[in-house]
């Protein structure tokens, strides 16, 4: 039986120690940049772990997902008693326009790499119209030699990664990704990414997960705090 997405994530020690540190970083960040919000918004938001490690609960939860292997359904069970806590089954683009009002701050951790690569200009101007003060995002680092680790770990674990060529690892490994065919983390750079976002947002912060004593491309993950240009 093919295991769940938490179980992949949370049951094994080393790989839940990896995957928890982008919702500490959040809880960093929050406080530091936003300590006083209310309202949160939140693409990809899964079954709402992050409302766990939020600073304080918001008076207003907005979560929106696809819903990838139950997870929406999950958070709609977790957070049925709490009348501001909403969840929005969202699979398109134009599924944002169901989302009419603006937050504090909007959340979207491990998801933009999900994302269609053809999509994403138009899905980041969407997220900037619905933030009133910080975006706060994750991304996995897929490029140098933590690809490679992770790259060459599932396979040892038969943990089942993505098909590369040998071409497309070394293409992904040097980072010239616009020659590795796009699915999902494969394919993705956040060097890449942070050139997009600076064309709708000013970039506040940006340091590694979960080693931020370490340069960037040491580390498992990225974490990006923006403000939209004005």
């Amino acid at each position: 039986m093919k295991n769940s997405y938490n179980q992949r994530l949370f049951d094994n020690p080393l790989r839940k120690k990896i995957h928890l540190s982008r919702f500490y970083w959040l809880r960093k960040v929050c406080k530091k940049f936003s300590p006083n919000y209310i309202n949160v918004l939140e693409l990809g938001c899964h079954d709402a772990r992050s409302l766990i490690f939020l600073p304080h609960p918001p008076l207003k939860y907005l979560g929106l997902d696809a819903d990838w292997e139950g997870g929406l359904k999950r958070a709609k069970k977790i957070y049925d008693d709490i009348e501001q806590y909403d969840f929005i089954k969202i699979k398109k683009l134009k599924d944002l326009n169901k989302v009419k009002e603006s937050f504090d701050i909007v959340i979207c951790l491990e998801t933009l790499e999900h994302l269609p690569h053809d999509e994403l200009n138009e899905y980041l101007l969407k997220l900037s119209f619905l933030m009133k003060n910080y975006l706060f995002i994750s991304v996995p680092n897929e490029i140098g030699i933590i690809f490679l680790l992770k790259f060459f770990f599932k396979k040892c674990f038969k943990m089942q990664p993505d098909n590369y060529s040998f071409m497309e690892i070394i293409n992904q490994f040097i980072g010239r990704v616009k020659k590795v065919n796009r699915n999902n983390h494969k394919g993705f750079s956040w060097l890449e990414l942070i050139k997009i976002l600076k064309k709708y947002f000013h970039i506040i912060s940006l340091e590694g997960i979960p080693f931020t004593y370490l340069p960037k491309s040491l580390n498992f993950g990225i974490g990006i705090v923006l403000k939209k240009k004005t």
